[in-house]
């Protein structure tokens, strides 16, 4: 608490250098802030943040206290306070000491600040390991991926447009070359008619370019619809592209933060962790798919 203005400092300094090197900051760093919360007689948290004239004080009160007086009463009261997110590891590391952090990029960004804190307050820095970044693919979705020619990367377009490409190059390929055609010989008609434009009225141009753009786009919004009703009735497709999206991107994130491996367990049995060692580069930063 005393040393707050020095972890403060040494945070900020390197949050802009993070910055300039073209990182992201995890943590919205300030000279002025406080590397605990205090806590109110409800239990509930609160930031400190040091005013001008040195003292620091919350958003709620117009109380203010000295470092040296916060000091006395975390001795007094422990439990009135709690780290913030600059000094958690390092209570964390204290209280139970760490030989390595494996975490994911989101974790292991938030050292790459830290790490300043150890060094002001004389801590041994915990060695950061990335843990493997993966996506499980499981036969039956693999079989609908191989079918439709589709990858991982594929499904970070978005449904719609995995769809779309679906009906246009399997499921309704016929009718969609007869879009392609259509859009092809009303545009080369229309070039056509514009060079006879050309030469009476410039502004007979203009008038076929905004008739150009109508056509165009009800063209594509009946396409749209096309899509939308192709999809329709064939169910059974509808049915597993969805599940494919489900289980390899899950709320548009990667499978990774929201499926828990429990589920892998319950169809495969707990032998699906030799599969997943023995598939993977353990020393690998690149997320990996694992073919089951």
């Amino acid at each position: 608490m005393r040393r707050a203005p020095e972890i403060a400092a040494a945070v900020e300094a390197r949050s802009r250098q993070l910055e300039a090197a073209g990182y992201h900051a995890q943590v919205a760093a300030s000279a002025n802030s406080f590397p605990l919360f205090l806590h109110d007689a409800d239990g509930a948290r609160h930031a400190l943040t040091r005013a001008e004239n040195g003292r620091y004080r919350t958003k709620l009160s117009p109380d203010e206290y000295s470092a040296d007086e916060l000091a006395d009463r975390a001795l007094r009261e422990p439990e009135s306070f709690s780290p913030n997110v600059t000094l958690r590891a390092v209570v964390q590391d204290y209280l139970l000491p760490t030989v390595a952090y494996l975490g994911g990029s989101a974790e292991i960004a938030y050292f790459a600040q830290t790490s300043e804190v150890y060094r002001v307050l004389g801590r041994p820095i915990t060695p950061i390991l990335p843990r493997s970044s993966l996506t499980m693919i499981e036969r039956h979705t693999g079989r609908v991926l191989e079918r439709y020619g589709l990858t991982l990367a594929d499904l970070f377009l978005g449904s719609e447009n995995v769809l779309a490409r679906v009906v246009e190059e399997h499921l309704g390929a016929d009718t969609a070359k007869g879009f392609a055609k259509a859009e092809k010989a009303v545009n080369r008609e229309l070039d056509e008619l514009k060079e006879h434009l050309s030469g009476i009225d410039s502004t007979l141009e203009d008038a076929l370019e905004t008739g150009r753009r109508k056509i165009n786009y009800q063209l594509e919004g009946l396409r749209t619809r096309f899509h939308r009703a192709q999809m329709a009735r064939d169910e059974a497709a509808h049915r597993q592209l969805q599940r494919a999206f489900d289980q390899l991107y899950p709320e548009k994130a990667l499978q990774e933060r929201h499926i828990n491996i429990a589920s892998l367990f319950a169809r495969h049995g707990r032998y699906v962790i030799d599969w997943i060692f023995s598939a993977i580069n353990l020393e690998s930063t690149e997320h990996q798919i694992v073919y089951l």
